[in-house]
């Protein structure tokens, strides 16, 4: 099987799995925040639905980009690990179905919906410009310079993934936000 065609059915699978950890997690806690009788909007679940899965991402990233630069450690610029290049393919599926995930959340937001489709692709793009532009290019330029960069420097390629390491911690933040637990139990603000 061609690299390419292999990438792709991955990129594919992967940004499946994303999409069905976004829908599992945001099911689970509907029906938790129902049964435990608390009032959480529809809106606030996405959210934390959304943060649960970049967590996980996050998480991903991170034991790859430490699995590569341990065993690049020796030859910095010339050892190569595989899995450099293939979480490229995962990575840029997630950012697929991150800016996806993040249109869901905007519209489970606004008081009211706007019936075309391009106003509300209007509304999603002026309140997250930047972030939609950071996804869109992360997927579209640095995917492919990561899976196409001939097999140089993976060792730094690795530590590029383990960027994703406060991921889970930030997504935390977020969730207790959520939650309206943002605060110690001392009165002092986590923020």
């Amino acid at each position: 099987m061609n690299r390419v065609v292999a990438g792709c059915a991955l990129c594919s699978a992967s940004g499946l799995l994303w999409m069905g950890l976004f829908r599992l997690s945001n099911h689970l806690m509907t029906q938790l925040f129902k049964a435990k009788k608390w009032s959480v909007s529809a809106h606030h679940i996405m959210n934390m639905s959304e943060a649960i899965v970049s967590s996980l991402q996050a998480v991903a990233s991170s034991v790859c980009g430490v699995v590569v630069v341990v065993s690049c450690r020796h030859d910095v610029m010339k050892a190569v690990h595989p899995l450099a290049s293939w979480y490229a393919w995962v990575a840029g599926s997630y950012f697929i179905y991150d800016a996806i995930a993040m249109y869901q959340v905007h519209l489970a937001s606004l008081a009211e919906v706007p019936k075309r489709f391009i106003d509300r692709v209007c509304s999603y793009l002026r309140r997250r410009t930047l972030l939609v532009l950071h996804h869109v290019v992360v997927a579209f330029v640095l995917v492919p310079v990561l899976v196409y960069r001939s097999g140089l420097g993976d060792f730094f390629v690795g530590c590029f993934y383990c960027v994703e390491l406060s991921g889970p911690f930030t997504n935390m933040r977020v969730v207790l936000s959520r939650l309206g637990l943002k605060t110690s139990r001392y009165g002092g603000s986590l923020s």
